[in-house]
Order: structure tokens, then C-alpha cells, then sequence
């Protein structure tokens, strides 16, 4: 599994090392002018074999991404790497909010899960993990997950309330709508056979909000916990979401967010996307465009934190006591609760996008092919090294 091994490494390269002035326990990261349009070459055929026989071939035609906060407006699923403790998750949407302005429109909560009773209470929430079949360059398939957050089961179950806290192990969170034949045309996209397969969390203007801990693991490991986002695609096509290859959008520009990756004693954001770069090296891609500031790591105690997608590409993370679960909330009471807050630092702001269609040869995706279309499995190691270095 390269996947956990891959982002302990990318927190190393983020610089989150030792307290910085621009560090609190509450707060908030922003990063402004997200969204662009682009193109990309969805999977059109995955072939689980081993060596040669294992690969994904892409489209020769391109599906367009566009808008305020593109490619993250469309359908993300939320992946938690242990250690962490989840006890209360919220997804909302909202029809216009920007932050600031008290006369937006206010949120509507569209999936809620709490496991702060003895009973967990799940609205629109579906678990899984990669506890499936095994491919060679696909890691694991989607499946539900048990208590423990690593055995395959037969429904949906959410991880133990007292899950005992496993270095490493990554589950996620999809919606409960279940996806559509799997196919190019359809919904979903082309996803691997056997799969439990569900929509992510949609919206282009849309907020998630998480009480969570991240307890230390003293075990000889990473300790490297993180809950971020990407498109629903791409944990339904490869466990191996950082691996340079077709099988992975990640080099395409699909998108991913680090809400709050974590090292020993701090937490940081950063976007994963190509808005604005051109011939990025992945090596720096998938570092990312980290957000200036730092939260402190929540070991013991609970915090309430999340990210904003307001509707003129304004995207903040925070960590607020102040923030509330309703069924329903306000333009003014989220802007009271991020108002509370310090900015931990200064805002990003991303380059504009271009406009066209990127090239179908990129620097960042320069690896062997079999035939058009058909991009091989390159060595992880490849990509610690050009990580590390």
C-alpha cells in the first residue's frame, strides 16, 4: 500500500516541523481565486492482470472541469488516515454563500454522522475502505468496512466508536446514493469490478465539518494522520491514489485537498491542483499549494474543524469551538464562527487557470506506455525519492 507511506512523506516536505508564530489550536487557512477550467482523459478500461497485464486505458476524448472552485465542485469523498478518532461528521450546501456577506444564503445540512451515544447516528453517510480485491497496481478495492476499520463486511458500518488506533489505516466517507453501471457515459465514471461504489458529497458551493482527535501513536511508525478530500473517482479506480500513472487523475489535475495532514505536533492545509502551473514536476504537484499557517495537532482533546467552498472560489479551513452540527445553518452564523477566528496566516492566492485544453504530453507524466492511452505502473520508490529529494 503506497498510499499512507506517500502522504507521511509529502507532510515531511510541507515543512510541518516545529511551532511557527502564525500557529494556534483554533483558526483559520484561506486560499482565494480557486477554480479554473481545464480538461482531462477519464479511465476507459481497467485491466486487473499482474506486470505487464495490469494497467488503465484512458479516453482519447476529454471531459471538460469549469467554474468557481474547480476541479473541487464536483463529487468528493472524505478519507480519514488513522490516528484518528471520528466521533461527528456533517456535509452542507449552500445556494449562495460568500464569506463575509450576512446576506448569503445559509447552509443545508445533507449528511450528518455522530457517534458521540452509545448508538451511531448516520444520515447519508456510507463507510468504506480498501478492503477488497487485490490488484497489483491497484491496491485494494472498495468494500464496507467492520469496526475495526480494516476487515471487509456485508453492510455499512461505521468504525468502532473506541476504534483501537492502527498507524496508517485509511477508511472513507461516500454518501449513500449508489452509483450507476460502471461506464464512461454514466454518473461514476469507469470503476473496478466488485466495488461498493456511491456518490461522494456534491456541491460547488459546499462546507464539511468534523469534530475529531488525532491521538499519538508511539509505535514505531509514520504517525502521520490526515483527513483530506479528492473526486468520489478516484478511490473507486486505485488504492494507489499518488502513483504517477493513468490509473491515478491526481497528474491530470482532479484535485485533492488536505484538510488537516498532520506530523507529530502540527496540522497544515494545502490544494493539490494544476490551477495556474504549467510544466510542475509531480513531485511538486502532489506537495501542493500549502496554505500559510498552522494548527495545533488535537491529540487528547476534540476539536471542531472543516473547510468552505464559498461560491467565488474562496476555500478556508478552520478549527472552531464555536461550530454547530444543525440541520441548518445561517450565512451569519457561519460568518460569526469564521469571524471568531484569527487567520493563521496570509491568504494564498492561486494563479488564474488557463482557459484551453492542456497538452495530451505532460513533463509530470512522463511514463512508459504499452500502446496510446495505456500508461504503466511506475515504482513507487520513483516517487519518495523524487518526494525526499
Amino acid at each position: 500500500m503506497y498510499a499512507p507511506l506517500t502522504f507521511a512523506l509529502i507532510a515531511a516536505g510541507l515543512g510541518i516541523v516545529s511551532a511557527q508564530d502564525n500557529t494556534g489550536v483554533s483558526g483559520k487557512i484561506q486560499f482565494a481565486g480557486v477554480g479554473y477550467d481545464s480538461t482531462f482523459r477519464p479511465v476507459k478500461k481497467i485491466k486487473d492482470g499482474e506486470g505487464e497485464g495490469c494497467y488503465c486505458e484512458l479516453s482519447t476524448s476529454e471531459k471538460w472541469f469549469s467554474g468557481v472552485n474547480a476541479p473541487f465542485n464536483g463529487p468528493l469523498a472524505v478519507h480519514i488516515r488513522s490516528p484518528v478518532k471520528l466521533t461527528k461528521f456533517a456535509h452542507y450546501i449552500s445556494d449562495d454563500f460568500v464569506i463575509g456577506a450576512d446576506n448569503s444564503s445559509g447552509w443545508s445540512r445533507g449528511a450528518y454522522f455522530d457517534y458521540t451515544t452509545d448508538v451511531p447516528h448516520m444520515e447519508n453517510v456510507t463507510f468504506l475502505g480498501h478492503v477488497g480485491d487485490t490488484s497489483e497496481c491497484l491496491g485494494k478495492s472498495l468494500g464496507f468496512i467492520g469496526a475495526d476499520g480494516v476487515t471487509k463486511t456485508k453492510g455499512n458500518y461505521p468504525p468502532a466508536k473506541y476504534l483501537n488506533i492502527t498507524d496508517g489505516v485509511e477508511y472513507l466517507l461516500y454518501s449513500n446514493t449508489t452509483c450507476p453501471k460502471s461506464k464512461i457515459a454514466n454518473g461514476c465514471g469507469v470503476y473496478r469490478k466488485g466495488v461498493k461504489a456511491f456518490y461522494g458529497f456534491d456541491g460547488a458551493t459546499k462546507m464539511f465539518l468534523l469534530e475529531f482527535t488525532m491521538p499519538t501513536y508511539r509505535a514505531p511508525a509514520a504517525n502521520s494522520p490526515s483527513i483530506w478530500l479528492s473526486t468520489d473517482s478516484l478511490p473507486r479506480v486505485t488504492e494507489n491514489y499518488f502513483n504517477d500513472t493513468a490509473c491515478s487523475c491526481i497528474s491530470q489535475g482532479c484535485g485533492a485537498l488536505n484538510l488537516f495532514n498532520a506530523n507529530a505536533t502540527h496540522m497544515n492545509s494545502s490544494l493539490i491542483t494544476l490551477q495556474g502551473q504549467e510544466n510542475v514536476e509531480y513531485a511538486d504537484l502532489i506537495k501542493g499549494n500549502v496554505g500559510d499557517g498552522y494548527f495545533e495537532r488535537p491529540t487528547d482533546t476534540p476539536v471542531v474543524g472543516g473547510v468552505i467552498f464559498d461560491s467565488v472560489g474562496n476555500v478556508v479551513t478552520f478549527i472552531a469551538d464555536n461550530a454547530t452540527f444543525d440541520p441548518n445553518l445561517s450565512a451569519a452564523s457561519v460568518n460569526e464562527m469564521l469571524s471568531s477566528v484569527p487567520e493563521l496566516g496570509t491568504t494564498d492566492h492561486l494563479k488564474p487557470g488557463k482557459l484551453t485544453a492542456p497538452k495530451e504530453s505532460f513533463q509530470w507524466n512522463a511514463g512508459s506506455t504499452s500502446k496510446p492511452g495505456q500508461i504503466m505502473l511506475i515504482s513507487a520508490a520513483l516517487v519518495i525519492a523524487a518526494v525526499l529529494f
